[in-house]
């Protein structure tokens, strides 16, 4: 997203949020990805980002890395 949009990246990072922590996040991994669960079982605690990592990677004015 485009410098000087901030009130609309703050949008995206609540959705985002929210959307993380609905099992919707899951279920749509698992259909994308069937063979997932057989290779990873506990994939959802390797990968599930956490609201603090969303935080600190959204609505930065310069690249995170």
């Amino acid at each position: 997203m485009r410098k000087d949009h901030r009130q609309d990246c703050h949008k995206l990072v609540s959705w985002l949020k929210d959307y993380i922590e609905d099992n919707a996040w899951i279920d749509d991994i698992r259909s994308s990805l069937p063979a997932l669960e057989e290779e990873e079982p506990d994939w959802p605690a390797t990968y599930k980002p956490t609201a603090a990592t969303i935080d600190a990677y959204s609505c930065r004015d310069e690249p995170a890395f």
